[in-house]
């Protein structure tokens, strides 16, 4: 079995929810004032987008392989095209998904190296070759796949190390958005994997499973903008279940590779890098924790950069920049032309439109700028975060700005 018609649904579904994905980490990042904050929320979307374009064009080939279609689902013709030996016809298709999968991870990874400066940009100069030593080498039985599967388990096995230390460097409240970012990708990598043609051959996973997998990923990497961030607030909470679903989830998966090795011929690659992540996961998980349980001694160092807080609202709005945004009837959250009903803060005078104002109230129903509450006749739902109030609301705390005349 090569595909269903119920599979090419699902795998559509998946590819709008990532696309859509996508698209709220680049409208987060073009609020964001630093340029470090905005490379690495575009780096969340290229990876996203990286992903998709990768199962677009696997899919692509696969819709090309002659065969028959009976009862929903499509048979190869010859099983030995989709297990390795790919037609030349068919075999732009997969260069075209790995390239892309392995560029879609360079933005995140080279971003993460302009912070920790360690690396000296080794880890993207990697991503690049590989995706150029794809292009040269042709798809073929051998040495060609192994490559092919070791450049995916290296971009997987980077992310998950960045994701650690991005949960690192963060404040308390931000650090269970990494545990939500790791589930993500273990999903996605399991769809891959599962979706891969050595799979298919053995017909041992419903076709089905690979696209609920990927959107599942899609899912919870869409959480973290989407859903009221105080959720996020008990990270200790998150990093043991979500960790310990994680470690559990590979093991058994690392389990099930093994049986259709030893029965059915699967590659035994497949289960040895299978262990890989786990351990990976493992040391991920129990880093994370113990830094989340001795996080107030770490904080005192105060020399790593709060990453996460990119999920949060944008720092040291100035006084200056809520008159600019209201002098030219700028929404201060979306930064679009507000047209129609706004709202303005009635203690700072900061301008919403109507959108943004209805979102802010049902998230914490505090003004952006001064933290005064949007709607008084409902709770204010406050958490930590790393956003500095503006350097006016000492003057202004239980009074209004004065305006322009009144100066």
């Amino acid at each position: 079995m090569v595909w269903s018609t119920f599979s090419l649904i699902l795998w559509s579904i998946s590819f709008t929810l990532f696309v859509l994905c996508a698209m709220l980490y680049i409208a987060r990042g073009k609020q964001r004032e630093q340029k470090s904050e905005k490379f690495i929320l575009y780096g969340f979307s290229s990876v996203f987008i990286g992903c998709v374009l990768n199962r677009f064009f696997v899919l692509c080939a696969f819709l090309n392989v002659e065969g028959t279609f009976q009862g929903g689902v499509f048979y190869a013709k010859n099983e030995r095209i989709i297990s390795g030996i790919f037609l030349s016809d068919l075999e732009i298709f997969f260069k075209a998904a790995y390239v892309s999968f392995l560029l879609g991870y360079f933005i995140i990874v080279f971003s993460f190296e302009r912070i920790i400066k360690r690396t000296k940009f080794v880890l993207s100069i990697l991503l690049v070759v590989q995706a150029i030593i794809v292009l040269i080498l042709p798809f073929r039985e051998g040495a060609s796949l192994y490559f092919v599967n070791i450049s995916f388990v290296y971009a997987l096995c980077v992310y998950i190390i960045i994701l650690f230390y991005f949960t690192k460097w963060s404040k308390l409240e931000l650090k269970s958005i990494s545990a939500l970012q790791l589930n993500s990708a273990l999903f996605f990598g399991l769809s891959m994997t599962l979706a891969n043609p050595d799979f298919l051959v053995l017909n041992a996973i419903p076709l089905y499973i690979t696209p609920l997998f990927f959107i599942t990923a899609s899912i919870i990497a869409i959480t973290p903008v989407t859903i009221n961030p105080e959720y996020f607030s008990k990270a200790l909470k998150f990093w043991y279940i979500f960790g310990t679903g994680q470690i559990i989830t590979m093991s058994i998966f690392s389990i099930y590779f093994i049986f259709l090795a030893i029965f059915y011929g699967l590659p035994y690659y497949f289960s040895f890098y299978a262990f890989i992540v786990t351990f990976l996961l493992f040391l991920v998980n129990y880093f994370a924790i113990d830094n989340i349980k001795n996080q107030g001694k770490r904080e005192e160092k105060g020399s790593l950069p709060n990453i996460l807080a990119i999920f949060s609202k944008p720092k040291g709005i100035t006084e200056e920049e809520v008159s600019l945004y209201r002098d030219k009837a700028i929404c201060l959250v979306c930064k679009g032309n507000i047209e129609g009903f706004s709202y303005i803060c009635g203690n700072c005078k900061a301008l919403y439109c109507q959108k943004c104002a209805i979102s802010l109230v049902s998230i914490e129903n505090l003004c952006w700028a001064c933290d005064s509450p949007i709607d008084k006749s409902k709770p204010v739902k406050k958490y930590e975060q790393e956003s500095v109030k503006v350097e006016f609301e000492k003057k202004t705390k239980n009074s209004k700005i004065p305006s322009k005349s009144a100066k």
